[in-house]
């Protein structure tokens, strides 16, 4: 989830470091200061100093599940059969809409100047990516974590949902701006009405992991991305959204997708 007011506010590598919900401003300015050593051309996220020690190998291994399945060539195949239902999703106003297949492609190459930024991660009231006190950071729920503990494949994959649409707020243009937005904020285009990249990419990781895990084939990713994806409402900021609701709705192995 990303925040803004008037500027823009934010929203694999795994470390174990030593050290979207409530509302949080996020600092465009800490952003654009990132130093060259603090940017990767693949997502680099660590388990943050204040994680508890009983939980940072589960997390390490949940935030290590999810870049690498924002690398894996399956999602780029997943995204190209997205086209038919989403032919192009809302980036920033820079990138405007490009095709899922466009948009995966610039996050598995990025173009020069183009990078993910170093990003630890805690806990925190929900998900959330950005600058606090000029400390930058992803905070992700404690739900998160219990779903990527559960027997269930399909509430297991929401929290790779959770972190990977989060680690798109991670990638930065050369300028230092977020190349994915939330949309409908306040400085900013009336254009984002339509579906939200940032969105799509969760539950395209999401959908390609269960595909990984045999839980669905292949060829189902497109009927689940949208069963995970929540259509903006009429309004001018409406945004699409994660339908977390629905992560326990397939326990008893029924097809994961809309009746």
């Amino acid at each position: 989830m990303v925040k803004t007011g008037r500027r823009l506010l934010t929203g694999a590598v795994i470390l174990l470091a030593a050290g979207c919900s409530a509302p949080d401003t996020g600092d465009l300015k800490s952003a654009r200061q990132a130093k060259a050593g603090d940017r990767s051309n693949r997502p680099a996220l660590s388990v943050g100093g204040s994680v508890p020690e009983a939980d940072r190998e589960a997390l390490a291994q949940l935030l290590a599940a999810s870049t690498a399945v924002l690398a894996s060539p399956a999602l780029a195949s997943g995204a190209q059969s997205l086209e038919a239902r989403y032919p192009a999703i809302f980036l920033n106003d820079s990138f405007g809409y490009k095709a899922p297949s466009a948009v995966v492609g610039m996050l598995q190459k990025p173009a020069q100047g183009m990078a993910f930024r170093q990003t630890p991660v805690r806990f925190g009231d929900g998900a959330i990516t950005g600058s606090r006190n000029r400390e930058w950071r992803m905070e992700i729920p404690r739900r998160a974590l219990t779903q990527w503990q559960s027997r269930d494949p399909v509430v297991r994959s929401c929290a790779i949902n959770t972190v990977a649409h989060e680690v798109t707020h991670t990638f930065l243009e050369a300028s230092g701006n977020m190349v994915f937005i939330d949309g409908g904020f306040e400085g900013y285009s009336s254009r984002r009405k339509g579906t939200t990249g940032s969105y799509v990419i969760g539950q395209l990781a999401q959908c390609t992991w269960l595909a990984g895990q045999g839980r669905i084939a292949a060829s189902e990713i497109a009927a689940c991305v949208p069963v995970f994806y929540a259509m903006p409402g009429p309004m001018p900021w409406s945004r699409g959204k994660f339908a977390v609701g629905r992560c326990d709705d397939f326990a008893d192995g029924r097809p994961v997708r809309l009746p």
